[in-house]
């Protein structure tokens, strides 16, 4: 399993190639960091969590850049639920910025 470091170290990465142009490896990168912390979420839900619920935001960047609208939607709102969850895995708070709720209704915009 890879360190921490390295699974933060998959936005950034995804996030600069995106920049660059490289939308398709982008995607791929973030993809590949969603489903190791899905893996490590499974065990350990109320310390990998809020960083699955972050690269899930990302990968719904990436599949927005694609055009992917459908999918991305599919994924915001998967985040939104992490958020609502919080870190305990249980519906105890609110979203902490409303960041997942702009997201859900520009997806929602883009689809309609």
């Amino acid at each position: 399993m890879p360190s921490i470091l390295t699974l933060h170290l998959h936005s950034t990465i995804s996030l600069h190639l995106s920049n660059l142009g490289h939308r398709e490896h982008a995607l791929e990168v973030i993809q590949e960091a969603v489903d190791l912390y899905r893996q490590l979420a499974a065990d350990r839900p109320h310390v990998f969590n809020p960083n699955l619920a972050g690269s899930l935001s990302t990968l719904s960047n990436r599949l927005s850049d694609l055009g992917h609208q459908e999918r991305a939607l599919e994924v915001i709102q998967e985040e939104a639920e992490y958020d609502i969850r919080g870190d305990s895995g249980s519906a105890t708070r609110e979203p902490p910025s409303g960041k997942s709720d702009k997201n859900l209704v520009a997806f929602a915009d883009l689809c309609s």
